[in-house]
């Protein structure tokens, strides 16, 4: 009887053991689990945030290649109207001359 009771007593602590173990890996296999769901959250909020930057910086670029153009454009006027004004002054000065040579 006594070596009964210590059988069924080795056999429980056997089992608990094994449904301590048992609850350890399912556990183990859970927190494995959140922290790739995590991981793949993460990475989509991270392609999310580069897929916004990317537009934010093309549109940027947009605007700075615009800004270029216009400032090469009023570049360009403004050297024609200093041309033009250089011609003119030439003129004059070439009119001074001649008339002070007369």
């Amino acid at each position: 009887m006594a070596e009964q009771l210590v059988q069924s007593i080795l056999e429980a602590e056997s089992q608990a053991e094994q449904m301590r173990r048992g609850a350890a890996a399912q556990g183990r296999d859970a927190l494995i689990e959140a922290e790739a769901q995590m991981k793949a959250a993460y990475s989509e909020k991270l392609a999310a945030f580069t897929a916004q930057v990317q537009d934010i910086a093309a549109a940027a670029q947009k605007e700075t290649d615009a800004a270029c153009r216009q400032a090469g454009i009023q570049a360009k006027e403004q050297g024609e109207v200093l041309r033009q004004r250089a011609e003119q002054n030439m003129a004059k000065a070439i009119a001074f001359i001649v008339e002070r040579m007369s």
